[in-house]
């Protein structure tokens, strides 16, 4: 989770898609990591709660908070994703989010 908001950070849109879980990775997903990147400025990562995702376990489960600034306007994405490993390594699948604007 850690290393994929770098990456939104960083705007390295190749790690985002490889780190998509190939079921999850729509004909329009660099697009969307493009658009993303070029409007958000990034500024804040709390992980709320984990579970699962251990090295014994297939699949995790992240909720986390990113704070972040569009237009001027200070917002919090708010998430709760779940994660899959892929030949050892975690891949995002899918996540239900509520976003609220702060400012």
């Amino acid at each position: 989770m850690r290393s994929r908001y770098a990456a939104y950070v960083l705007g390295q849109v190749a790690y985002l898609i490889e780190t998509t879980d190939p079921s999850a990775r729509r004909y329009d997903l660099e697009a969307a990591y493009n658009s993303t990147a070029e409007s958000l400025q990034w500024i804040g990562l709390e992980v709320v709660k984990t579970s699962q995702g251990t090295e014994t376990d297939k699949t995790g489960k992240v909720e986390f908070k990113a704070s972040y600034i569009q237009g001027g306007r200070h917002s919090i994405h708010h998430e709760k994703s779940r994660f899959k490993r892929h030949a050892g390594k975690w891949h995002y699948l899918d996540g239900v989010v509520e976003d609220r604007a702060l400012s």
